[in-house]
């Protein structure tokens, strides 16, 4: 069995090296968590603060006990902690054109409409539903366009999503006369 002496003498250090490294690691360690703990504090009364903020905000912390810490640094910290915000989304998620299910095909490319011929343009509508998350009466909107135009031809606000019966009401609104349609 060898000394901790030859042992560190094989990898060209000495043993106070060794231990000034241990001592190092012990001491990162505390200041580590002394850091996390004011972040835990912060992150208490701003939950949802950033950490370029949070970087702001622990400045003077980090002068007052005579500590070191980056915004790099303490983007890393808080990643092997995890302890990282998640970027929001800054828009609502209306339409997910990404899904894994069927995909229909675009019929409407192959139709040719001149100007001319405005009568037929009741042959595209394109319907769109929305739906409102907020605690409302009335969470869903649907609205029936005109496909080439976007001129709307009807709109329902309501409390239920049965969209296939709202499109078809909305249908008859704007053409009342149904029987014209042909296809």
């Amino acid at each position: 069995m060898t000394g901790l002496g030859k042992l560190c003498g094989l990898f060209g250090k000495s043993r106070q090296a060794y231990y000034q490294q241990l001592w190092q690691q012990d001491k990162n360690e505390v200041h580590q968590m002394v850091i996390l703990e004011q972040v835990i504090k912060i992150r208490q009364q701003l939950p949802g603060i950033g950490t370029d903020k949070l970087h702001y905000l622990l400045t003077d912390f980090l002068a007052e006990h005579q500590l070191k810490l980056g915004r790099d640094k303490l983007y890393n910290l808080l990643r092997e902690n995890h302890l990282l915000r998640t970027k929001r989304r800054k828009r609502a998620k209306t339409t997910k054109s990404q899904h894994p299910f069927y995909k229909y095909v675009n019929l409407v490319k192959e139709l040719n409409f001149p100007p001319e011929q405005l009568a037929a343009l009741h042959k595209i509508t394109s319907s769109s539903l929305q739906i409102s998350f907020l605690t409302s009466p009335y969470p869903s909107f649907s609205l029936v366009a005109c496909g080439p135009t976007w001129f709307a031809l009807g709109c329902w606000l309501g409390c239920h999503l049965e969209s296939i019966a709202i499109c078809i009401t909305i249908l008859l609104l704007a053409y009342p006369d149904y029987s014209q349609i042909s296809d």
